[in-house]
């Protein structure tokens, strides 16, 4: 059975041979060449692919053989591909892959006069080719599955540093025609400079053009290169790095794939990076006098920059976007995050590790290219003084080149990671949380401009809405003080703690109030056992922070850090004793645990509970001391463990079933155990166990559909509701019965 419609196409991109012969196309890349293009030594192409979920989602990922373009060519493209097929722009994805032999199709003003203004012609050809390519793709749409591969490859090295280590992961993607086998495309991923063709005078595409033919010729289909993280990577030499990228892909698409079925999502942002103040117009003065009688080439573009820069048409800040890709559901999941520039190599692992689901893959390059994007650590390698010549190429030099007049601030790291988790926020689709509020509950629901908390009497009767308008990135929580009043905690869009609550007798709701901090992910909230509340989070080096009330009702203390992060967003439970129990997902899949004392104080450390790979974690108390710990893992079933409250873990429990997203956990009075998990199916199911959580009942079908992962809370009266998000953004509520039988009816509310 098909999971989704899939097209391809590929359009020619290989300049005029009479405007090469007459020495009219210069090529961009390097700044030792000296002339135009004298021959084409093999063919340019636009390549497109069209994913659709036949269910409103869709993506488009287009690749040009060319080394870098501006954001408002890619603007363009995007808006004329959205009005030609429907495709929003955002959903458009638009990567070059960073060949140095293709022509000038940005300006280089530091290079060349010739490749200070590209020529319009071309441009104009290049875009046209770009939205024709998404058309025929989208024309093209047939039903597909989609497999995805992890392997790597060795063609690159870390040219930064001596023996450092770089990104080699390679990840495929293929698409299967479901009525004949055959494969429509190939999209394969993987961060290495495109510089091994070795005539600085010929238009090519560089190793990935003999490396798609290689993959078309053995697999069929159309072949797509997607560049990653490249920046600080270089092709080894003495190889065939076409050939021996081909035969890595084919090594992957041999192995075993994961088949991804599920929505298709998409979320972009445009981030505003921080710059340093340039150097003084006296510097740049002092250093062109100190240019004059040079002759070497750096010296004569460190002269055209001083030049660009005394005349005000150095740029002092860039646009960088960031889009990311979700296809299919739970753990199992393929997320692509995308990002414009040239990202170096080090920022692989961090912004991996900024999800959930174990398959990332990156691109680089994406949406416009306008300078390097180094980390923290590589512009720390040259002084501010030595800007902009300095051996740190990636860090200083480069931003010459570019005609940048100055570069990114040591704040970097916290602003592009905080970004690319506040641009998760967008695609999450779930309840915010719930919890019980005598024979009903309150949810708390995220809504476009900021959050509703809605009063539920019973799941059939329709909800008192309360809209908490605010700038929220973050799922928002909520938990009840010791004076009855509710507290929502969420992250705001600037990375800092917000925090709402009931005021007076009529328990009124304030305003959104910033408690400070530079945080990642989505927070947790408890109620500790001397009545302080205390919200746990990730701060902006990944790490696990703490902020508590000084005393039951008071203010708030500062931010304080715990412990190194485990990679996720941490989830907590508080037992009966008092002990905070702290889970979060591990980079890899692997769930670590640590229990603080009621205190909130004394040293923790993480200690591996339930293996990976899994999904996010959910924690409850388990009303004997202690509390249970689940997960979903990647095969769809769930898997516990209980811990006793004396220090101890049991086993991990498995429990089968075909789930996927976040889970569910309630324990009731007694201790019983109930899960409530969202299917691939997109229907909620529902399994119990008795107190201890030591052994599972089978799943039950409640009803659905949902998109968005459950909450659940126990009511006074012991029973369990469920509460979720619909397709349409509407919040289902329904009941878990005593004995489950099958499908339960479901009430549907809109929230404001």
């Amino acid at each position: 059975m098909a999971d989704y419609l899939v097209g391809s196409a590929v359009v020619d991109a290989t300049p005029d041979p009479a405007d090469v012969a007459a020495g009219r196309v210069p090529l961009a890349g390097y700044v030792a060449r000296t002339g135009p293009a004298t021959s084409i030594a093999a063919a340019l192409t636009t390549r497109a692919l069209v994913v659709d979920d036949a269910a409103g989602g869709v993506v488009a990922l287009v690749t040009l053989d060319v080394c870098a373009v501006e954001h408002s060519s890619t603007d363009g493209i995007r808006a004329r591909v959205g009005a030609a097929t429907g495709v929003p722009p955002e959903a458009v994805l638009v990567t070059v892959t960073h060949t140095h032999s293709a022509p000038v199709t940005r300006p280089f003003p530091v290079f060349s006069d010739a490749a200070a203004v590209p020529d319009p012609a071309y441009l104009a050809r290049l875009a046209d080719g770009a939205v024709d390519a998404v058309a025929r793709a989208f024309a093209d749409r047939r039903p597909a599955r989609l497999f995805l591969g992890r392997g790597v490859s060795a063609i690159g090295f870390d040219r930064h540093r001596v023996g450092g280590l770089h990104d080699d992961v390679l990840d495929v993607l293929q698409a299967v025609d479901d009525d004949t086998g055959d494969t429509i495309a190939v999209v394969f991923l993987h961060g290495c400079h495109p510089v091994s063709e070795p005539d600085l005078s010929v238009v090519s595409p560089d190793f990935p053009g003999p490396a798609r033919d290689g993959v078309e010729a053995v697999f069929g289909g159309d072949a797509l290169f997607v560049q990653g993280f490249a920046g600080t990577v270089d092709p080894r030499a003495g190889i065939d790095v076409g050939g021996q990228l081909a035969a890595d892909v084919g090594a992957v698409l041999a192995g075993p794939l994961v088949r991804l079925r599920g929505p298709v999502r998409v979320a972009a942002r445009t981030v505003d990076l921080t710059m340093r103040p340039p150097p003084s117009r006296a510097a740049v003065q002092d250093l062109r006098d100190r240019l004059v009688g040079e002759l070497d080439l750096q010296s004569a573009a460190a002269g055209r920059w001083c030049d660009l820069v005394l005349a005000g048409a150095a740029a002092e800040e860039v646009r960088t976007e960031l889009v990311t890709v979700r296809i299919g559901s739970g753990p199992g999941a393929w997320r692509l995050c995308a990002c414009s520039h040239e990202v170096v190599g080090d920022w692989a692992a961090p912004v991996r590790a900024s999800w959930d689901e174990s398959l990332v893959s990156l691109a680089g390059y994406t949406g416009g290219v306008d300078c390097y994007l180094p980390t923290a650590a590589i512009l720390a390698e040259a002084p501010d003084e030595e800007f902009p010549l300095h051996a740190s190429y990636e860090g200083c030099t480069s931003f010459l080149y570019y005609g940048l007049a100055t570069r990114f601030a040591a704040s970097v790291d916290a602003e592009l990671l905080g970004a690319v988790d506040r641009l998760d926020g967008h695609i999450r689709r779930a309840a915010g949380g719930a919890v019980a509020d005598g024979d009903g509950a309150v949810v708390l629901v995220r809504v476009p401009d900021g959050a509703a908390a809605g009063a539920l009497s019973a799941p059939t009767v329709p909800p008192a809405w309360t809209a908490l308008p605010g700038d929220l990135d973050g799922r928002p929580v909520v938990v009840r003080a010791v004076n009855g009043a509710l507290a929502a905690f969420a992250r705001g869009a600037d990375g800092a703690l917000l925090h709402a609550w009931q005021s007076g007798p009529e328990r009124v709701w304030t305003p959104w109030t910033p408690l400070g901090g530079e945080l990642l992910g989505d927070v947790t909230a408890l109620v500790a056992l001397d009545g302080r509340l205390a919200v746990l989070a990730r701060g902006a080096d990944g790490g696990l922070l703490l902020a508590a009330q000084t005393a039951p009702l008071a203010g708030w203390a500062g931010w304080v850090p715990l412990i190194g992060g485990a990679g996720g967003d941490p989830v907590a439970a508080v037992t009966a004793g008092g002990e905070v129990v702290v889970a979060a997902r591990a980079p890899g899949g692997p769930v670590l645990a640590l229990v603080l004392p009621p205190g909130l104080d004394g040293g923790a450390a993480w200690e591996e509970v339930l293996p990976g790979p899994a999904g996010p974690p959910v924690l409850a108390p388990d009303g004997a001391g202690g509390a249970v710990l689940g997960a979903v893992g990647e095969d769809g079933a769930l898997v516990t463990a209980r811990y006793d409250g004396s220090g101890g873990w049991s086993a991990p429990v498995p429990t089968g079933g075909l789930l996927t997203g976040r889970l569910a956990l309630a324990v009731a009075p007694d201790g019983a155990v109930t899960a409530v998990a969202r299917g691939r199916d997109d229907v909620l199911h529902v399994a119990r166990a008795a107190s201890g959580a030591a052994r599972w009942g089978p799943w039950s079908p409640l009803g659905g559909p949902v998109t968005g992962d459950p909450e659940l809370v126990v009511v006074a009266t012991g029973a369990v509701w469920v509460i979720a998000t619909g397709p349409d953004g509407s919040v289902t509520v329904m009941t878990v019965p005593a004995r489950v039988r099958g499908p339960r009816r479901s009430t549907r509310w809109t929230p404001p």
